[in-house]
């Protein structure tokens, strides 16, 4: 905790954990902020039925194009692991290379072309920056978890280093002091954004999301039961 810092929630005691085997039941999304010269951020999240986000895994780094980037997050998934929605920067949308002045496809639509090989589909990301961050911050929040121990609903496995590096080291903007300041390295926390904006959209929200999950055995699993 530092002055001016961001998300000043952050406490690695409370949302680092151990990895652990996903059950397979959980909602699985990615979500991506775009950049060539500055890094993508990619994040795979499993969503739980107690509506907590799990950070699984993470990829950070620039110089890919567009179709590299997309066989890159291909290639890191499991074709075992079934993923529920891709989430990516809306900017993707508007970036068209040109050849002899004919515009090309976007980049969102690069990716979507490469996706769809793998049965996944591409949605734009909702842009707006505070309603975002609020709900980072309400996924990041202390609470009580159910053994009595502070926790949130945000917990980030410890291979994700990327993630647990930057998202503290954030600040606030120093002109527009509800926003963070763009000149930090936000690109994870803008595909964190992208991913919890478009939660509805992507039907998580729904009243009916506990029909979504089978009912399994969790004995033993972190305390979080199935409805």
């Amino acid at each position: 905790l530092f002055v001016g810092q961001y998300f000043s929630d952050w406490a690695r005691e409370r949302n680092v954990c151990r990895p652990f085997q996903i059950p397979g039941s959980w909602k699985r999304i990615i979500s991506l902020d775009y950049g060539f010269e500055k890094p993508s951020a990619v994040e795979w999240w499993a969503i739980d039925p107690e509506d907590e986000w799990w950070l699984y895994r993470e990829l950070y780094q620039p110089k890919l194009t567009y179709t590299t980037l997309s066989r890159e997050i291909m290639e890191r998934t499991p074709t075992d692991e079934p993923i529920y929605q891709v989430v990516a920067d809306p900017a993707c949308w508007g970036d068209r290379p040109r050849v002899e002045e004919i515009p090309g496809p976007s980049g969102g639509e690069a990716m979507r072309d490469e996706f769809t090989r793998r049965g996944w589909s591409l949605l734009r990301g909702n842009h707006d920056r505070l309603q975002g961050w609020q709900r980072c911050r309400e996924l990041m929040a202390p609470r009580m978890g159910k053994e009595g121990v502070l926790t949130s609903r945000l917990h980030v496995f410890s291979t994700c280093p990327q993630f647990i590096r930057t998202i503290p080291s954030l600040v606030h903007d120093p002109i527009r002091v509800e926003d963070l300041d763009t000149d930090g390295d936000d690109h994870h926390a803008d595909a964190w954004r992208y991913a919890v904006n478009t939660k509805a959209e992507l039907s998580l929200a729904d009243e009916d999301e506990s029909e979504m999950f089978q009912d399994v055995d969790t004995s033993g699993h972190h305390g979080y039961g199935f409805r």
